[in-house]
């Protein structure tokens, strides 16, 4: 080093060894339900039961750092506006983190603990929303902001925040397995991996449903694509046939679902009890024609009865108590399968 007076003078300097630790770079994907399954005011005669809807997020860091400490808290949902004046209420009842269940704390919240997020890994995060009446969500928004001890938005973990429609949470193996999505403007459906990955997934629509025997039926369709395909079809073995076959991935069963063309409104939009059963499946070759089975079990497991005139508690499968069945078809009788002959 050099002084002005152009005096020399030297020292030793000590090397020190500087460690830069990569930051994570966050992106969350929400999944927001469709519908959330109450009770119908518009069926005057019946009280329909709740059931949970499923709110989900999926956190993936696509960077070299990893994320500490990682919490997300949720608040119970406020209504803020009630402009048809509806008697109706939300709550959120309980969640998982990845697969784990996650309890409410003393003020009503829930706690999502994702501990450590590695980079180039993902993580997930479901909520069951429940509502005192039936209906659907035809929007939402989801905002963000980091606020980081230096004010600085260029140092936020967060990537991007993104919401999708979610139809299901699918499952493999009784675990989970991802998220299907549904782009209600481009009709367009998603499949998120659990682990992070994104795929496109084809719909179809043209699906042949044939009785087979009494007891089990082919259901066949053509994928002109090869990978995720998801489909529904009317369920003719009204809640009681297993789903099968060698590409299929899961399947579950609905009872409520709203025209297309229903008003954006919540209970402004008829809905259409019906029971359809919907399917995930991965095909290898595209432009094949894909079989599943649907079969019911052995009928001599199911006990037969003569309905007497006794007061009983009689109940479909879908939950709704009568007063006796006024139709053939499986029913539960004082907790029991029966079938009404």
């Amino acid at each position: 080093m050099s002084n002005p007076d152009e005096s020399r003078k030297e020292e030793n300097l000590i090397p020190k060894t500087i460690t830069v630790n990569p930051t994570p770079q966050l992106v969350l994907d929400y999944f927001i339900p469709k519908k959330i399954v109450g009770d119908d005011p518009m069926t005057e005669d019946e009280v329909e039961a709740s059931e949970a809807a499923e709110l989900a997020l999926l956190i993936r860091n696509e960077e070299y750092g990893d994320a500490k400490n990682l919490k997300i808290t949720t608040k119970q949902p406020e209504i803020v506006d009630n402009r048809d004046g509806l008697l109706i209420d939300f709550a959120i009842t309980g969640g998982a983190v990845n697969g784990k269940p996650v309890g409410l704390t003393e003020d009503e919240e829930l706690v999502s603990d994702f501990g450590t997020l590695k980079a180039g890994s993902a993580a997930y995060a479901q909520w069951w929303l429940t509502s005192t009446l039936l209906g659907r969500i035809t929007k939402y928004d989801v905002s963000y902001f980091h606020e980081t001890g230096y004010g600085n938005e260029n140092l936020s973990l967060l990537n991007a925040v993104n919401a999708h429609s979610l139809v299901r949470s699918i499952k493999k193996d009784m675990s989970l397995f991802g998220f299907l999505t549904d782009d209600e403007e481009t009709s367009e459906y998603h499949f998120y991996g659990a682990d992070g990955s994104v795929e496109d997934v084809q719909r179809v629509d043209d699906i042949d449903v044939t009785k087979k025997n009494q007891y089990s039926y082919i259901v066949r369709f053509v994928a002109t694509e090869s990978g995720y395909i998801y489909g529904y079809i009317q369920d003719p073995t009204d809640g009681e046939g297993k789903l099968k076959g060698g590409n299929l991935i899961d399947y579950w069963r609905e009872s409520v679902r709203f025209s297309d063309e229903a008003p954006a409104r919540w209970m402004k939009a008829p809905a259409m009890h019906e029971k359809t059963i919907h399917f995930v499946c991965r095909v290898p070759k595209a432009n094949q024609a894909y079989e599943l089975t649907l079969d019911l079990d052995d009928p001599e497991s199911i006990n037969s009865v003569v309905i007497s005139s006794e007061k009983d508690e009689w109940f479909t499968l879908s939950g709704l108590r009568v007063s006796k069945p006024n139709a053939k078809g499986v029913y539960i009788h004082n907790g029991r399968k029966v079938l009404v002959k």
